[in-house]
């Protein structure tokens, strides 16, 4: 399984992570050809490529990631129109197998979704409850943005006070804290 690493040492270590995962990391030149690309006219080939299917992967990546000074690239549906999800970091494909919806509290109008669920998987999910319109509508992506996106990108938007800047804290939480410290 060739990569792009010039350090070999590197490669190695990358096989070893591979093989801790309950998910999968991709290493060969196909694999990583087919996500060097998205929407955008951008293109580079990752180093790897992972499907993480537990939190605690996610974690192991984060932590091999900081360990050695690699960049991590999330990336779900491949959306992007500027080239976002491309890099010759690790991409992280959480659409994948990340995609479930954990739980839904009507009373206090709040769903728990894995990172990887679509904003239209929700919405259907939603409906039945008359609550599909919590997530919103952005028809440039035709419903196959990740939610994750839109909620950053509605964070980011000024008129968007009530998600302000802690969104991302609150959005990946146990994940990443768990995996920096």
């Amino acid at each position: 399984m060739a990569t792009t690493s010039a350090d070999p040492d590197v490669a190695r270590r990358l096989a070893l992570l591979g093989r801790s995962l309950d998910g999968a990391l991709l290493l060969g030149i196909p694999d990583r050809a087919a996500y060097a690309t998205d929407a955008s006219e951008y293109q580079e080939r990752p180093l790897a490529v992972a499907l993480p299917r537990t939190d605690a992967d996610v974690q192991a990546l984060v932590r091999f990631a900081a360990a050695e000074r690699i960049g991590i690239i999330p990336r779900g549906a491949g959306t992007s129109l500027a080239g976002q999800v491309v890099g010759g970091g690790i991409v992280v494909d959480l659409g994948r197998h990340m995609n479930r919806i954990l739980g839904l509290d009507t009373a206090a109008r709040r769903v728990r979704v894995q990172p990887g669920v679509v904003r239209n998987d929700l919405n259907r999910f939603l409906a039945p409850g008359n609550l599909h319109r919590l997530v919103g509508d952005d028809r440039r992506h035709g419903g196959e943005q990740l939610l994750r996106v839109q909620l950053d990108r509605l964070r980011q938007h000024p008129r968007s006070p009530r998600l302000g800047p802690r969104l991302p804290r609150r959005w990946i939480g146990g994940v990443v804290r768990a995996a920096v410290g």
